[in-house]
């Protein structure tokens, strides 16, 4: 197999804790606004990710090498705030990095 990808979703939560000051300004209610109104209602989590990752071994017959690209994103539930993830590399011994790739034998 030549390509593989992999889908996730998930929910997390990112909350305030500190009092520390970046350049004068404060964290809490000037750089991290919580104005209370979580859109999953129920739920505790305040930050839903999905993102989506791609493998392909370029030349399989005669190295491990290949591509690796991920597309995802961030949505903060209480900003309505989209944060967008794009990346995508090369890496000459992708079969290490994704554990699934197992480069068949010619017979």
């Amino acid at each position: 197999m030549n390509f593989g990808a992999d889908l996730t979703l998930s929910l997390e939560s990112l909350n305030y804790n500190d009092s520390a000051e970046i350049n004068g300004r404060d964290f809490n209610d000037d750089i991290i606004t919580d104005d209370g109104h979580n859109k999953l209602l129920l739920l505790k989590h305040n930050l839903i990710n999905i993102e989506a990752n791609f493998y392909w071994l370029t030349n399989p017959e005669k190295s491990k090498g290949g591509v690796y690209a991920k597309v995802g994103t961030y949505f903060h539930t209480e900003s309505n705030a989209i944060f967008p993830q794009i990346m995508a590399g090369y890496a000459t011994n992708l079969t290490s990095f994704v554990n699934r790739f197992n480069p068949g034998k010619k017979k």
